[in-house]
């Protein structure tokens, strides 16, 4: 399992159970991690 599905899996977990914060979190370390991956992101 990769790191991204991970995440994701995490994230689907912590809404279902109604934990905004940690949603946000996971959000913000996906966006991270593709502005890692594409630095094209960064500039918009």
């Amino acid at each position: 399992m990769s790191s991204e599905e991970t995440r994701e899996k995490q994230r689907k977990e912590n809404e279902s159970k109604g934990d905004p914060a940690a949603s946000l979190m996971a959000k913000q370390m996906q966006r991270i991690g593709r502005e890692d991956e594409d630095p094209d992101l960064e500039t918009a």
